[in-house]
């Protein structure tokens, strides 16, 4: 008896590895939904070459293909709204692979243990490009949905000028169309600290514009997109001339 016991138990130990794999494994229905999306990088050849960066919002449909909506910039060149259509695949250990058909771009990588981001990286020749997929947790937005005060963070490059960009902040959205706040930047090394006002409407895909006016009467426009449940977003500066993307996140409310 004591052998049969001991027997058993090896069988249920050797087979646990087996099972486990086998919870752990992945399909295309695992990226069910909308993911924000926000590739970055260089390209080093073709009629696009230089600073890239893109926002957005994809949809998945589990069966293989997606559809979505960003603002890119191609060196400097805004393109908005761009509608990527495509196809793509989940192997059963987590190895994903897309490719937007419009431009033929691709992209590989991975889920994450939660299967609510893949982080991938772009294979095609002359691309020097990483991207994050996030998966939204909200749905149904509207100005709403973008309540609170966040920090802000970006970084980039002014193609006209040459200039180095990187800014953060802290802005109040107040649900209804209207934000405040300030920002600091460093413009090739020269730091700037302006007041901003502004406004923003956000659509039901959960992607805002906004327009703002710093203390110079400098007005700006960026592109973003809410994930996660709403206490994110990533953004673009849709300005052509301009490469400049960043994040949002919830921060403390001061006021």
């Amino acid at each position: 008896m004591r052998r049969l016991i001991v027997s058993a138990v090896i069988v249920a130990v050797l087979s646990l590895p087996g099972l486990l794999l086998g919870q752990n494994r992945c399909s295309v229905a695992d990226m069910k939904g909308d993911f924000a999306t926000q590739p970055q990088g260089i390209l080093t050849e073709g009629p696009f070459a230089g600073p890239f960066a893109a926002t957005g919002v994809i949809h998945f449909d589990g069966a293989g293909k997606f559809s979505g909506v960003a603002t890119s910039s191609f060196n400097g060149g805004v393109i908005f709204p761009f509608d990527a259509v495509g196809n793509y695949g989940v192997t059963p250990d987590c190895f994903v692979t897309i490719l937007e058909t419009t431009l033929q771009i691709a992209f590989e990588g991975f889920l994450s243990n939660t299967k609510n981001e893949v982080v991938l990286f772009q294979p095609d020749p002359g691309a020097i490009t990483v991207n994050t997929l996030r998966r939204q947790l909200i749905s149904n937005c509207t100005d709403v949905s973008l309540k609170d005060t966040y920090a802000i963070q970006a970084a980039g490059s002014n193609i006209i000028t040459g200039g180095k960009f990187a800014q953060n902040g802290r802005i109040k959205f107040d649900g209804a169309g209207k934000f405040t706040g300030v920002t600091a930047s460093s413009v090739n090394g020269a730091i700037l600290r302006t007041p901003i006002t502004g406004t923003y409407r956000v659509d039901q895909e959960c992607n805002f514009l906004a327009r703002f006016t710093d203390k110079d009467g400098v007005v700006s426009h960026i592109f973003g997109t809410l994930f996660e449940a709403g206490t994110q977003f990533i953004f673009i500066y849709s300005e052509d001339g301009l490469v400049v993307s960043g994040q949002g996140r919830r921060a403390v409310d001061v006021n």
